[in-house]
C-alpha cells in the first residue's frame, strides 16, 4: 500500500465491538495512513454507494435484515467498482462463493482476523482492483 496515500475505509457492521475490533487491526497497520469510518446502517451503507467517497469497504455478512451478499449486489446496482471484503462470524462455502461471484475480492472469518491478515487483505485487493482499473482504461 502506498504509504503516502491516505486510504479511506468504510466499515459497515451492526455490531459496535466488532468495529472497534476491526478499527484497531486497521490502525495498528505499519506504514499506511487511513481513515476509518462506520456505518452500523445498512440502507445507509447503501446509500453511500453511490458516492464512491471510499477506496475499500468491510462488510458484516450479517446486517439486521440484510446480509453481505445484498451490499454486494448493491455496490453492482450502482456501479461501484470499489472493492469490498466481506467479513463474517462462521465460515460458509456457498456464503463464500456467492460473494466471490458477486465481486467481493476477499471473504474472512472474523475470529481469524489479525493486523496481517487485515493489512494483506486490503493490500491485494487495493492492488488487485487499480490493476483492474487500468486494464479497462487501456482498452
Amino acid at each position: 500500500m502506498p504509504v503516502n496515500d491516505t486510504i479511506k475505509v468504510l466499515i459497515v457492521d451492526d455490531d459496535e465491538d466488532d468495529y472497534y475490533i476491526i478499527h484497531e487491526y486497521i490502525k495498528r497497520i505499519p506504514g499506511s495512513k487511513f481513515v476509518v469510518d462506520w456505518c452500523p446502517v445498512y440502507k445507509d451503507a447503501v446509500a453511500v454507494l453511490s458516492k464512491c467517497a471510499y477506496h475499500i469497504y468491510l462488510v458484516d455478512y450479517l446486517l439486521g435484515g440484510h446480509t453481505g451478499v445484498d451490499f454486494l449486489r448493491e455496490a453492482r446496482h450502482h456501479g461501484c467498482d470499489d472493492p469490498i471484503i466481506l467479513l463474517t462470524g462462521m465460515g460458509n462455502i456457498k456464503v463464500d462463493m456467492e460473494a466471490m461471484r458477486l465481486g467481493a475480492v476477499d471473504y474472512l472469518i472474523k475470529s481469524e482476523l489479525s493486523i496481517d491478515t487485515i493489512e494483506r487483505s486490503i493490500r491485494y485487493a487495493l492492488d488487485r482492483t487499480n490493476a483492474i482499473k487500468t486494464f479497462r482504461a487501456c482498452e
